[in-house]
């Protein structure tokens, strides 16, 4: 079961997220705007702005994170992707820390 560690949108909604897979955990499950390239998703640089900043990122709206697309039909039951969204799993990002509000 994946749990989710930012979202860019309310609870019972769906759109782009950060989850941790507890079965990998060594890896990010990042879910996303398609892109022509099946093995990246664009988000939002307000959803993970360290990433942008480890990146070098100056300026810009989205984040482009490349890894290897979620094909697993029960994780993708699970993040119930709408139309215009794909996820991909990886390891190649910073440490992410949920932000206590």
């Amino acid at each position: 079961m994946l749990i989710t560690i930012r979202s860019s949108c309310r609870d019972g909604e769906t759109c782009p997220a950060i989850h941790y897979d507890p079965a990998a955990p060594a890896a990010m499950v990042v879910q996303g705007y398609t892109t022509d390239d099946p093995h990246v998703v664009r988000i939002p640089v307000t959803l993970a702005p360290e990433w942008a900043a480890a990146a070098g990122q100056r300026g810009g709206t989205d984040l482009l994170v490349r890894g290897q697309r979620v094909t697993d039909p029960n994780m993708l039951a699970e993040l119930n992707l709408p139309q215009g969204e794909s996820a991909v799993q990886t390891t190649d990002l910073p440490t992410l820390e949920v932000a206590a509000c």
